[in-house]
């Protein structure tokens, strides 16, 4: 009677086992399975379109000196000489003749004639800079009409210093 419970006991013991295994399998499956959607995303570069407008007419159509004279200043200072001219030439015009906006501009506009070359042009304006500017920005000026005076001298040669 003994080896027939020990028979049952270990069958049973057995079949215990293969189910719980079962279960066991049936639940690492079912963690698996991950009930939320995926997603997936796609990303895609697009080039800037093209302004119907460029930047540069819209700022020259203001009449504020000091825009125009800061867009000169930002275009000098990144050495596009040709582009500031405009806003400068805007600048001198529209600036409050009593405001350094307008002692700026016009230096301004002397410095970028005289790097793209327009020594002679660029001359009476720095000159002129030089007397409505306050005295402590002389030593700044007095350099840039020197080489006004020596790139507009007969026989200089070469255009921009």
């Amino acid at each position: 009677m003994h080896s027939r419970r020990l028979v049952v006991s270990l069958a049973l013991l057995a079949g215990a086992a293969l189910a719980g295994a079962a279960i066991a399998t049936a639940l690492a499956l079912g963690l698996r399975h991950d009930p939320a959607p995926r997603v997936t995303t796609v990303v895609e570069r697009q080039r800037a379109s093209q302004s119907p407008v460029a930047l540069d007419t819209l700022v020259l159509k203001s009449t504020d000196g000091r825009t125009l004279n800061d867009a000169a200043f930002f275009l000098i200072t990144a050495k596009e000489y040709a582009r500031a001219i405009p806003f400068a030439r805007r600048a001198v015009k529209y600036a409050n003749k009593r405001t350094v906006t307008y002692g700026y501009a016009t230096f301004n506009y002397g410095l970028a004639l005289l790097k793209v070359g327009q020594c002679k042009e660029a001359l009476p304006l720095l000159r002129h800079a030089l007397k409505i500017e306050a005295a402590s920005q002389a030593h700044f000026i007095r350099p840039v009409i020197n080489q006004a005076k020596a790139c507009s001298q007969p026989g200089a040669s070469g255009g921009a210093p």
